[in-house]
């Protein structure tokens, strides 16, 4: 009887060693592709830039654009910090978001 105990001990610590250890692989595969289109996103983001036209890269030109907009809106991308980093970040995020639901196993 202490034979059967001790080897469904081994079992069970087995398998608790191997749901462990895909989890453990799985949170760094995903860690790991994710760094990765981070990366791309990262080194491709100016050259994206440099393909659009003057006028969205012109800070009159944008100045402009954002003129149009009631200042409700002004006010509340002021405090949100759309103009600092918010424009960038929105824009990654739908890149990120395009490339991750392309992928079959990912998205």
């Amino acid at each position: 009887m202490g034979a059967v105990i001790v080897t469904l001990g081994q079992v069970f610590l087995s398998g608790i060693q191997a749901f462990f250890l895909w989890v453990v692989q799985w949170f760094f595969m995903k860690l790991l592709f994710l760094t990765a289109v981070f990366v791309i996103v990262d080194f491709f983001w100016p050259i994206l830039i440099g393909l659009f036209p003057s006028y969205l890269t012109d800070a009159s030109e944008i100045q402009q654009l954002f003129g149009v907009f009631p200042s409700w809106i002004m006010y509340l991308a002021y405090w949100t910090a759309f103009s600092d980093f918010g424009f960038e970040l929105v824009i990654s995020a739908m890149i990120v978001r395009f490339t991750i639901r392309r992928l079959p196993l990912i998205g």
